[in-house]
C-alpha cells in the first residue's frame, strides 16, 4: 500500500470515529435533555388543580327597609333546573320564620311581600307563565298561602339572572328575592285592579285547539294573560275563572257538547297543575252554539275550536 492511499485511509477512519463519538455524546444529550424537558412539563401540569365551580347558595332573608325588621334562615327554596315545583321540604327553623312574617302581615294589612322567582337564561319554561321565575315565585306564593298569608298581601314577578349556578345534581338554592313594602293609603291599587278587570273582559283569554285535539301552545302573550287572570282572581273579592270549550259545527252536536268540556276541563287541569287554584276555576261547555266566525270555511272552523278563560 502506497504512501499516500495509507494516509488517505487514517483520514476517513477518524472521520468516521470522530461522527461515532459525536453521535453519543451530543445526540444522546440532547435526547436526555428534551426528556427531562418533557418530564418537568407533565410534572408542572399535574401539580394544577382543577377549577371547582361551587353552586349558587342563597339563604332566606326578607327584610322590611321602613321597620327593620327581618325574617331570616340559612335554608331557602329549592327548585330543580328547568322546574318550578319546590323541590324539598322546608326546615323547622324557616317554617318558623315563615310563620312569623304571616302573623306579621296579618297584623299589618297595609303591607305586601313581594316574591320574585329568579331563572337562568338556558333553562326551558315547561310553565304557562311568562317565565319560569315567575311559576317558581307562584309556588312559593302557594306555599305562604298554606302559611296563612293572604294573597292580596303577596306580589309576583320573574327576572332573568345568569349568576345563578346550580349544584351537580342540578338543583337551585333559594332562586328567589323577597323585599317588604307598604302599600300607599290611596285608591291606586283599585284603579289598577279595575282597569286590569276590563282589559280581561275586552280580551280574553282565548286558546285553539286542532280538529279532535286537546293540546296547545301558549304565545308570550297568552302567558301574560295567564298571569293577568291570576293576579285578578286573587286580589279580587269572589272572583272565578271561567273556563268555556267550544267547536266548530262538525260532526254530532252531543259528540261536540262533550268534545267542548273536554277540552274546557283539560285547560283547568293544566291550571291546577301550573299551581292555580281549583276553587277559582268554574268550567262550562257550549259546543257548537257560539261560533265566531263563518263554518262553512276552514278557516272559519279553526278559529271556532277554542277554549276561553275570562272572569266574572
Amino acid at each position: 500500500m502506497s504512501k499516500k492511499l495509507l494516509y488517505l485511509t487514517g483520514i476517513i477512519i477518524t472521520i468516521i470515529i470522530g461522527c461515532v463519538l459525536n453521535y453519543f455524546l451530543c445526540c444522546n444529550g440532547c435526547k436526555d435533555s428534551s426528556s427531562k424537558k418533557n418530564t418537568n412539563q407533565i410534572t408542572e401540569i399535574s401539580k394544577k388543580k382543577p377549577v371547582t365551580i361551587l353552586a349558587t347558595k342563597k339563604s332566606f332573608n326578607i327584610l322590611d327597609n321602613s321597620s327593620g325588621l327581618a325574617f331570616q334562615s340559612i335554608d331557602n327554596f329549592t327548585f330543580l333546573k328547568d322546574h318550578y315545583n319546590i323541590k324539598d321540604s322546608l326546615s323547622t327553623d324557616m317554617n318558623n320564620q315563615i310563620d312569623r312574617l304571616s302573623i306579621y302581615l296579618n297584623n299589618n294589612v297595609n303591607k305586601q311581600v313581594n316574591v320574585t322567582g329568579l331563572y337562568i337564561s338556558n333553562e326551558i319554561n315547561k310553565s304557562i307563565f311568562p317565565n319560569l321565575g315567575y311559576a317558581r315565585a307562584n309556588h312559593i306564593k302557594n306555599y305562604f298561602l298554606f302559611k296563612g298569608i293572604s294573597s292580596k298581601q303577596i306580589n309576583l314577578s320573574g327576572q332573568l339572572d345568569d349568576t345563578l349556578i346550580a349544584d351537580t345534581l342540578q338543583v337551585f338554592y333559594g332562586p328567589v328575592n323577597f323585599t317588604v313594602t307598604t302599600l300607599k293609603a290611596n285608591n291606586n291599587n283599585n284603579k289598577n285592579l279595575q282597569k286590569l278587570k276590563d282589559s280581561l273582559l275586552r280580551n280574553p283569554l282565548t286558546l285553539y285547539f286542532k280538529t279532535k285535539s286537546n293540546t296547545l301552545k301558549l304565545t308570550k302573550e297568552q302567558r301574560q294573560k295567564v298571569a293577568n287572570l291570576l293576579t285578578y282572581v286573587e286580589k279580587s273579592d269572589n272572583s272565578k275563572l271561567y273556563v268555556t270549550g267550544h267547536t266548530d259545527n262538525t260532526g254530532i252536536r252531543t259528540k261536540n257538547i262533550a268534545l267542548a268540556q273536554g277540552r274546557a276541563d283539560f285547560v283547568k287541569s293544566i291550571l291546577k297543575t301550573n299551581g292555580i287554584s281549583e276553587s277559582y276555576i268554574n268550567t262550562n261547555s257550549k259546543g257548537p252554539d257560539q261560533p265566531i266566525a263563518d263554518n262553512t270555511t276552514e278557516k272559519g272552523k279553526a278559529k271556532n275550536r277554542r277554549v276561553t278563560v275570562t272572569i266574572n
